[in-house]
């Protein structure tokens, strides 16, 4: 299912909630278009909106709640939201979008919080082809897979549990990683802020203005290429990597077993 749209030039493209493989290219001047593929039951989840001709929103089952517990998580199993869940896992097959709060789930089945829980299954999980303009921004929050290329514009990111982005070709970026997810970020140029927390890492290479890094947890940040300024907070056993030269002032903030190292 293929849908199109006329578009203004300084376009932003908003992604929430979508537990999908999603694969972003530059495509025509002031058209957008929207592939969905997948089963139907899973596509129903998603919604297309063109809210203003400067921005297109394509959306998933809102968060109800915030964050998660991963004990041990194996096969495709995505909890949305859902405060003070708990995954113990298994070996698990097909696609589950689990919504809801309190929930304890194994082997991808809620075994507890049921009564509050919305449960949609399928074979595998839904793909979203989607060609804009160059320049285009992107806004997106909770991407289950993310792979974007040559738009050039702003980036705002932000992933949680264990959402994966590639994203290459940005100006000026922020960046936030926290659970088990992870970005790569290349070709990059501008300001950038970038925070990682849990278990989470970021890998972000390019030519920079002033940078900003926030780790705590165990996560990892790698910053590589030359900046203005560099800030560099690190805490709990975190560790923040920058590989470059910095023209400016270079500030480095460590606690507990933390290290930055610049």
């Amino acid at each position: 299912m293929t849908q199109k749209f006329n578009v203004a030039t300084d376009l932003t493209l908003c992604l929430e909630n979508l537990w999908a493989e999603v694969t972003v290219r530059t495509g025509q001047p002031g058209v957008a278009e929207v592939t969905l593929e997948g089963e139907e039951k899973l596509l129903k989840q998603i919604k297309v909106t063109q809210p203003s001709p400067d921005q297109l929103s394509i959306s998933g089952p809102e968060n109800s709640g915030g964050g998660m517990t991963v004990i041990s998580s194996g096969g495709s199993v995505s909890v949305r939201g859902g405060r003070g869940s708990v995954v113990i896992g298994g070996s698990v097959s097909g696609a589950r979008i689990i919504t809801g709060r309190n929930l304890v789930i194994v082997n991808g089945r809620v075994v507890s919080g049921g009564e509050d829980a919305t449960v949609i299954e399928g074979d595998k999980i839904a793909t979203i082809t989607v060609t804009v303009p160059q320049g285009t921004h992107l806004d997106v929050s909770d991407v289950q897979k993310l792979d974007s290329r040559g738009l050039g514009g702003r980036l705002d990111l932000s992933l949680h549990s264990q959402g994966e982005a590639r994203v290459q070709d940005v100006v000026k970026a922020k960046i936030a990683c926290h659970g088990q997810s992870h970005c790569r970020i290349a070709n990059c140029s501008g300001d950038l802020r970038v925070t990682c927390g849990g278990q989470s890492s970021a890998t972000v290479s390019g030519t920079f203005g002033d940078v900003e890094a926030d780790s705590s947890g165990q996560s990892h940040i790698s910053v590589n290429g030359n900046c203005g300024n560099f800030d560099g907070s690190a805490g709990s056993q975190s560790t923040i990597n920058f590989t470059g030269t910095a023209s400016g002032k270079v500030r480095k903030h460590e606690s507990g077993q933390s290290h930055v190292i610049a």
